[in-house]
């Protein structure tokens, strides 16, 4: 495989897309990574600079970026992130207890506190004997 062997399946691809052929532009664009692939081996193989392989892997996205703008089903994807239907979680008042609150959930909480406290008190307890000593 050859720089304008891939060049022009990408070419083919945007034609095609161009004219409304969006299966046929995605298998061309699935020949053109197939034959970027041959042409990467054969670059790896003469020792060559991958320079053109990457250039021709920005092609080949920016063609694949175009078929799915033009080529997706709107009703298939989800919404954008920034647009959610519901009420958003960060504007929420904070809720410390849940529906299944219970004496178990009080009490990992507790621990887990008390397990916090400990370990800041070790640190500082440790850090002053380490001064102090000093």
């Amino acid at each position: 495989m050859t720089r304008a062997a891939v060049d022009s399946l990408v070419r083919h691809a945007n034609v095609l897309l161009r004219a409304g052929d969006c299966q046929g532009a995605q298998q061309a664009l699935g020949q053109a990574w197939l034959a970027l692939g041959e042409y990467s081996a054969a670059l790896a193989k003469r020792g060559v600079s991958p320079a053109t392989a990457v250039s021709l892997h920005k092609a080949i996205s920016k063609a694949l970026v175009a078929a799915g703008r033009r080529c997706a089903n709107p009703d298939a994807l989800m919404p954008p992130s920034g647009q959610r239907t519901g009420q958003n979680p960060d504007l929420l008042a904070p809720s410390f207890r849940g529906p299944g609150d219970t004496i178990y959930n009080s009490l990992t909480t507790t621990l887990t506190t008390l397990g916090i406290v400990g370990a800041v008190f070790g640190l500082g307890y440790g850090l002053y004997t380490m001064y102090k000593a000093s």
